[in-house]
């Protein structure tokens, strides 16, 4: 959860791969189905004043890799959800470099099922 209490998806990954984005939506939908279950472990966690002040509708996504394709940063902007695209470096000593490389907002009902059409 942020600052704001809206959940927060991250996803990781130790190189470049096109994958991060698709697979943070994968974990954000279930995040999504799976009110109930986050609600018990926020309760269990940090309490269930934090459980019950959780904002379900703005879900974020932090994607973290080494670099992004223009396929990741054009998808990121196109998608209603907030998107955090972040670029990592490691240097020696281990230090570590993160970089927001894109940032996405998001609409307003990003956290509302979208009809197929």
């Amino acid at each position: 959860m942020d600052e704001n209490g809206s959940p927060v998806v991250i996803e990781y990954k130790k190189d470049s791969d096109s994958g991060v984005l698709s697979q943070a939506v994968s974990y954000l939908s279930w995040l999504e189905s799976a009110h109930h279950e986050v609600e018990a472990l926020v309760r269990k966690v940090l309490g269930s004043e934090a459980a019950e002040s959780i904002d379900w509708r703005h879900p974020r996504m932090v994607c973290i890799a080494a670099s992004f394709s223009h396929h990741d940063r054009v998808a990121g902007q196109r998608l209603p959800e907030r998107i955090d695209l972040v670029r990592y470096r490691a240097f020696k000593g281990d230090l570590l470099s993160l970089l927001l490389v894109d940032s996405s907002p998001g609409s307003p009902s990003a956290a509302s099922p979208r009809p197929w059409t």
